[in-house]
Formats: structure tokens, C-alpha cells, sequence
């Protein structure tokens, strides 16, 4: 396939209209583009498109995907009210090698072609595919079609294969990081409520949903998203980012493994993150020294994601 894809306006038409809608987010609609891959249209990008938007409320972590005509004034508001950043496409930091210290922000298309050459060195994640213009704007991007369960649905497995899971997702993050590219959103919660409209009419309320798929048979892991908001891809090691992916790492073992409820823990900082963890963990009996290491000053990606590699054997001899 071609980096870049030209979508008429035809096609276009007939995508919002007719393709089959396999998923949709605050960032993106996701549509069937053939057997193999998908279409990801950024909301930012949409125009004249009578289909899904969708509405936040504050403090829950509830999401209505609701269509534009069904939409109350109240929800209106609501909608319009959703920072640029929940919108925003695939962000990609370019090192500049005139400035030290100093990246260059690419977004749209330059953003997805720049993540797409990343997928030389990544063997054990799907990256984007190409990126989709329409009248020479970027609109979204092409990835490959992964089946599987989201990894909350499989919270019923013994712990066993539970644990084996995860170790796969660590080895896939590893492997992410190890290339800058930090995934943001792992820990999306089991417990939280999602309320979507289904193909009839019906509005159905949902449980969960995660940005990791599983095949019940082989247990094989993919980690998905890497090509909107969830994810920051950068070309030299970013220690602020690297935190922010362990420690969703982290909540996602929480939940998954020892079924801790952190729907509505809201962190301030990156200390309390690990504080609030490191205590849940000793709480449920885990008093390993390695835990102390995920609030160590000489912080290392590599280490801590060894630490909880530990944690993790722990919990499945416990």
C-alpha cells in the first residue's frame, strides 16, 4: 500500500455512508476500509458528516456517542466545550539537529508518514499504515484490521493466562519505548461506563473499553491506538513520557490482575501516582523491594519496567 492515499470526495461520501463503523473515540471514527485494514477519520477533519459525535461529561468517566441530530442543546454545549487536544491527531516530535534541546511538533500527515518509517524497527506492534488526504488535508490514517477481545472482557481467564498476557503487553510496550514511542492510554478502565448508540437506533451502555486485544485462543496481545491522541512519538528518549506509559502499565495490572477499581483515582503528579500505587500494592500484601523503585530519582525506563516485570511473577506465585 502506498503512504499517501488521495480519497476522493466520492469515496469519502460513501465511507461515512455506507462503510461498516467498527469503533469510534474522542479523537477518531473508525470505519471498515477493506479485509485487511481500517480508516481512521480524525473528528477534526469531519465535515458535513451527519453520523456519531461525541459528548463528555465532567466527573464521570461516562461517554455518550451520540448523533448530531439526536443531540439536546445541553449536549451541544457540552460538545463544543471539548479541548482541541481530545481532537487532536497523531503527535510526532522531530528532533532538530540545528538546535539542540529543541523538537519540532509535526502533525496531520507529516505526523503519520514520520510514525509510519518508525515501523522498521517495530516487530511486535502495528503502526499506522498511510496517511489519507482529501483536497490535500490530511483527514486520517489507514492501519492494519487486528482481531481480538479487548483484554477487560478476559478478565474471567485463570490468573495464569492472565499474567501471560500482560507479560506480552509488557514486552510490546518495551518495545515501544525502547523506540520513543509512548503509549498513553493502556490503563483504560474495566469498570468505567460507555454509552454508545448501536447500528439500530438503540442507545446500549457498556462496560469498559481497552486499547488492548486479545485472541481468547492463543492469547496473542496487540497493543492498538498508536495512531491518535493515546500516543506520543518522539526520536530521543523522553523521561516525563516514559513515566506516563509505565505508570498506565502499572493501573492496567492493577485492574486486569488484582482487580482494583482506579476509575476514579485522579493523579496530580507523577510521585503521587506511584505513592498511591506502591500503597495500594501493600495493602494487598506485595511488600517487594523492587515496588520502590517506580518513585526512585534515578528513574529509568528499562529498570522499572524490569521492576514490573517482578511485580508481575509475584503476583502469579502469590
Amino acid at each position: 500500500m502506498d503512504k499517501i492515499i488521495h480519497m476522493s470526495r466520492e469515496d469519502y461520501e460513501y465511507m461515512l455512508n455506507h462503510a461498516l463503523e467498527v469503533g469510534h473515540g474522542t479523537d477518531g471514527i473508525v470505519f471498515k476500509y477493506n479485509h485487511k485494514y481500517l480508516f481512521k477519520l480524525y473528528r477534526n477533519s469531519i465535515t458535513n458528516y451527519p453520523g456519531v459525535t461525541v459528548t463528555d461529561f465532567e466527573d464521570t468517566d461516562m461517554k455518550f456517542y451520540v448523533m448530531k441530530k439526536d443531540r439536546t442543546p445541553e449536549q451541544e454545549k457540552e460538545f463544543n466545550k471539548i479541548s482541541k487536544k481530545d481532537k487532536q491527531q497523531l503527535t510526532y516530535y522531530k528532533k532538530d539537529d540545528d538546535i539542540p534541546e529543541h523538537d519540532t511538533k509535526l502533525a496531520g500527515g507529516a505526523a503519520i508518514l514520520a510514525a509510519i518509517d518508525r515501523q522498521k524497527n517495530v516487530t511486535q506492534t502495528k503502526l499506522p499504515v498511510a496517511a489519507v488526504y482529501l483536497n490535500s488535508k490530511c483527514i486520517g490514517c489507514i492501519v492494519e484490521r487486528l482481531r481480538g477481545i479487548e483484554i477487560h472482557k478476559l478478565r474471567w481467564l485463570p490468573l495464569k493466562a492472565r499474567v501471560y498476557i500482560i507479560e506480552n503487553v509488557i514486552d510490546q510496550l518495551e518495545e515501544l519505548m525502547n523506540n520513543f514511542i509512548y503509549h498513553r492510554d493502556l490503563s483504560n478502565s474495566p469498570y468505567a461506563d460507555v454509552v454508545y448508540k448501536n447500528q439500530n437506533g438503540e442507545y446500549v451502555r457498556d462496560k469498559g473499553h481497552s486499547h488492548v486485544l486479545v485472541n481468547p485462543i492463543t492469547l496473542q496481545t496487540n497493543i492498538i491506538d498508536l495512531d491518535g491522541k493515546s500516543t506520543i512519538y518522539t526520536e530521543h528518549e523522553d523521561i516525563e513520557l516514559a513515566k506516563q506509559s509505565i505508570k498506565e502499565l502499572l493501573v492496567l495490572v492493577f485492574e486486569y490482575l488484582l482487580y482494583i477499581d482506579l476509575v476514579d483515582y485522579s493523579p496530580v503528579s507523577y510521585e503521587d501516582d506511584y505513592s498511591y500505587l506502591i500503597n495500594l500494592l501493600e495493602r494487598k500484601g506485595y511488600k517487594s523491594d523492587q515496588i520502590d523503585e517506580f518513585t526512585d530519582d534515578s528513574f529509568t525506563s528499562i529498570e522499572t519496567i524490569d521492576s514490573v516485570r517482578k511485580l508481575v511473577k509475584e503476583i502469579n506465585t502469590k
